[in-house]
């Protein structure tokens, strides 16, 4: 269930157990898609995940005056911050930290520098803000296939590390790194 949580938030949404996934609809088997997050309006930190969403008409996102011919859109500055994905990249139980990327980030150079977490993991491209039946509008956007933590590209950029010795003691090699 804690993993269900995050990874197939719908289905959890308002249950303590939810039935078997495999017989939900196609929405909710899709774990998180463009409505969940998008009907996130705030964090409530005794929460799991600690994101409020809830279904609603209003859908939330980056940009200021936009207009939809489908829902209403507000405004909300959260989808810039790294505590929108404190809610569900950061979890303690009790005294210890079960995940914390969150945490990591907050002791990490990033942080000082107020870099969020979506400039590098959803930098902006040009690119559509809804599906193209639905209306053409083109726009700087968020890319929505973010690069995770394992990615090459993201190591390259996260961590330097160097080799401060190496040598070979009973046939295994012994190194020390500097990150």
């Amino acid at each position: 269930m804690m993993c269900l949580n995050c990874h197939a938030p719908i289905a959890t949404h308002g249950v303590s157990a939810p039935e078997n996934i495999e017989l939900m609809s196609e929405e909710v088997q899709e774990g998180i898609g463009c409505d969940w997050c998008h009907s996130v309006s705030g964090v409530d930190e005794k929460s799991i995940p600690s994101l409020k969403s809830a279904p609603s008409l209003i859908k939330y996102g980056p940009f200021e005056n936009l207009e939809s011919p489908s829902h209403g859109i507000s405004f909300n500055p959260l989808f810039k911050s790294s505590e929108f994905c404190k809610g569900c990249h950061e979890y303690w139980n009790k005294k210890a930290g079960i995940l914390t990327t969150y945490s990591e980030w907050k002791e990490s150079k990033y942080f000082a520098e107020k870099i969020q977490c979506q400039e590098c993991h959803m930098p902006y491209v040009e690119g559509e803000l809804v599906e193209p039946g639905v209306k053409k509008s083109l726009k700087k956007i968020n890319i929505h296939a973010p690069p995770g933590g394992r990615s090459p590209e993201q190591l390259r950029k996260a961590a330097e590390v160097k080799i401060v010795s190496m040598r070979k003691e009973n046939g295994k090699y012994i190194v020390e790194v500097e990150v």
